[in-house]
């Protein structure tokens, strides 16, 4: 089974335009989160059906987000995600209705960068092939030099001909993740997702 997700103790969560969340839901939590994350897991843990439901909201949520290419689709799913978060505010189940509420925002803030990482992780991908990984990678590098920036370390750059040779899968996978957090500190993070996004299976490494 995946981790369920771990929260962060934002209460960016109750600002969201939409009228889903009832005052004494927004008062009470949001105080609560700004004071101490941990208060989350003393208030009241999920039994086990709710456990699931809410593994399958947050598999369903960063699949809309970052799987799912038309930007309408991906609205779409992520809108009916937010009534199905209502339904179960509605049927009493606030602490499991505030943690799904707290995912989609958790999708949104990030940029998509750790939904990024948890897809690739996810489906088993270590990082996308020799050629696919450089195309990408040397559109970045465009980019990155056009807004008159250096050329990017080399230890950010794909480990490709004798660096793919010579490195192991947990090297692979390292110096991918690390490019994304160095492309999301550059500020072409969304920039890479949208190509990541137009890869299908045959162009990720998956090992032997």
């Amino acid at each position: 089974r995946k981790p369920l997700l771990l929260f962060t103790g934002s209460s960016a969560f109750f600002s969201s335009s939409t009228n889903l969340y009832p005052p004494c839901i927004k008062t009470q939590y949001a105080c609560n989160l700004s004071r101490k994350p941990e208060i989350w897991y003393r208030m009241r843990n999920l039994n086990e059906a709710e456990a699931e439901r809410l593994q399958k909201f947050v598999d369903e949520a960063r699949t809309f987000a970052f799987r799912t290419v038309n930007v309408a689709d991906s609205k779409a799913g992520l809108e009916s995600l937010e009534i199905l978060a209502e339904q179960e505010l509605s049927s009493g189940n606030e602490f499991l209705a505030a943690r799904m509420y707290q995912e989609l925002a958790h999708v949104h803030k990030t940029q998509d960068l750790e939904t990024l990482k948890h897809f690739v992780l996810s489906e088993g991908y270590i990082c996308p092939q020799p050629r696919v990984w450089s195309r990408i990678w040397l559109g970045f590098v465009r980019l990155h030099k056009a807004s008159n920036n250096e050329d990017p370390p080399r230890e950010k750059w794909p480990l490709l001909l004798s660096g793919w040779d010579q490195a192991s899968e947990d090297d692979l996978r390292q110096r991918f993740m690390t490019q994304l957090d160095y492309m999301d500190q550059c500020g072409r993070i969304e920039w890479a997702i949208k190509q990541f996004r137009k890869l299908e299976p045959k162009h990720w490494y998956v090992g032997w």
